[in-house]
């Protein structure tokens, strides 16, 4: 398992938890893609959501991150209590990319895809606070995404397609983009299912070295594999 050595900061400490969650469960006509889910998510940790295919992974990562509505049990997300404060909870959240839900147009450019992030990040409160310089300030706002984009790895043109990223650069494009407005909680799923065994690898590394140097920890949904050993705890679905 990678080491975490935590990097408390004056906004969040350690022992505060960032996500709680008490029974959570989804029921429909159909059947319930889980049930009776309680877990709580503290600075520094990577929570592995481990399952096979069609186990009701992103529906738990969803709902966890606010985007999905549950039909029991309870959920705070930083001072946020759902379903009541969902607006207020997106500001502690970070979605990375989840299918349909938040995937990006092929034709979109890099530099198109984020320019449309931070004009969304601009106005989150927590980055305000963190960075006040950069209020009303484009140059700063794009030095800033060039920095978090170095920081993961994509090394590409600004000109260059979505749809011509590899899975791997669009993958971490996706996490860049979501971290871009500083959230306390990154939520990812199926980072195996198109990335080498390789890629995924160093990609947990990354996220490992993020969540320790920042307030923030990571949800992922993996498959049933040696990710779930390097996780700090694992919430398994059948």
């Amino acid at each position: 398992m990678f080491a975490v050595t935590p990097a408390p900061t004056a906004a969040m400490q350690d022992t505060d938890i960032l996500l709680e969650a008490e029974e959570l469960g989804i029921r429909r006509f159909s059947g319930s893609p889980f049930w009776g889910i309680s877990l709580s998510v503290t600075p520094h940790q990577i929570i592995a959501v481990s399952g096979e295919h069609g186990s009701g992974k992103s529906a738990l990562l969803l709902t966890l991150a606010g985007y999905m509505k549950f039909t029991s049990g309870k959920l705070r997300i930083g001072d946020a209590v759902l379903p009541r404060e969902r607006k207020r909870s997106r500001r502690y959240v970070g979605l990375g990319l989840f299918g349909t839900l938040n995937e990006l147009c092929k034709t979109q450019t890099v530099a198109e895809a984020v320019a449309a992030e931070l004009k969304l990040a601009a106005g989150c409160p927590l980055l305000k606070k963190q960075y006040g310089e950069f209020a009303g300030n484009r140059g700063a706002l794009f030095r800033y995404a060039d920095d978090m984009l170095a920081r993961w790895k994509v090394s590409v043109s600004s000109k260059t397609l979505i749809g011509d990223l590899t899975p791997d650069k669009r993958t971490r494009l996706g996490i860049a983009l979501a971290l871009l407005k500083q959230p306390q909680l990154l939520f990812l799923d199926d980072i195996e299912t198109e990335l080498t065994g390789e890629q995924s690898r160093l990609l947990w590394s990354d996220l490992r070295s993020y969540v320790t140097e920042h307030c923030c920890s990571c949800l992922v949904g993996v498959l049933r594999s040696e990710f779930e050993n390097c996780a700090d705890g694992v919430t398994p679905l059948d």
